[in-house]
């Protein structure tokens, strides 16, 4: 999840003057999924679980809004954690570390991300 935050943040960084802008998030720790359906011990863990669950639509909310909301139009190298600007941890802000990893990634994958 890390490398996630980091990655979005230098795409903003390098090629937010171009018009992207990428942001990050987390979509709850547990979602009320039908994942567990072939598990009973899984099922079990999840009717346990089931009231610190995000129903679907709850898990999908943050992700919806910010892809799709207008005040975030343009705006890129956040974090988001149910629909609301959160702080980053120090980690996800060493830019040092992003740079890296963007670069390894664009090397791997054949390209872009060597423009400034």
């Amino acid at each position: 999840k890390l490398c996630n935050v980091l990655f979005a943040n230098e795409l903003t960084r390098r090629h937010g003057r171009d018009g992207v802008a990428s942001n990050s998030l987390h979509p709850g720790s547990f979602i009320g999924t039908a994942i567990s359906r072939h598990s009973p011990a899984a099922q079990a863990l999840f009717a346990i679980a089931r009231p610190f669950t995000k129903t679907v639509p709850q898990g999908a909310a943050t992700s919806a809004y910010c892809a799709a909301s207008p005040e975030l139009e343009g705006i890129g190298g956040r974090y988001y954690s149910d629909c609301q600007e959160k702080k980053m941890s120090s980690g996800a802000l060493a830019e040092a570390t992003a740079r890296r990893l963007f670069d390894l990634t664009a090397e791997r994958v054949g390209g872009w991300g060597n423009a400034p």
